[in-house]
């Protein structure tokens, strides 16, 4: 199953502490959009094939990113930006926002050896 987290709330911006405890605790549970009973969602490694996290800032999550990774599950991060101004974009670029992401990433990447 491929979990897409953030979507409704930004989990990796606002809640990443929340996130590594539902990761360790092996599931979270999911309000229903639709109304109903909320569902619960496994997050251990045999139930889940990758995450997809969205975000407009993923500074905070990077120690979530690690603990995904330690698991050695695959994840897509999607940051957006609605309207980046100059103020924004100074902030990603100043902080080495891009760099750091890129070095997350070339950590978590499988092998094909």
């Amino acid at each position: 199953m491929i979990i897409s987290a953030s979507y409704r709330t930004d989990i990796s911006a606002c809640y990443p502490d929340w996130f590594i405890n539902r990761l360790a605790a092996g599931w979270c549970c999911v309000a229903n959009p639709y109304g109903g009973p909320p569902g619960r969602v496994d997050l251990i490694p045999e139930a889940v094939d990758a995450f997809v996290f969205w975000t407009r800032n993923l500074e905070p999550f990077t120690a979530a990113l690690e603990a995904v990774t330690a698991l050695g599950l695959p994840f897509s991060q999607t940051c957006s930006n609605l309207r980046i101004g100059r103020f924004e974009a100074g902030f990603l670029l100043h902080r080495g926002w891009f760099r750091d992401r890129r070095e997350l990433v070339a950590r978590a990447c499988l092998s094909t050896d």
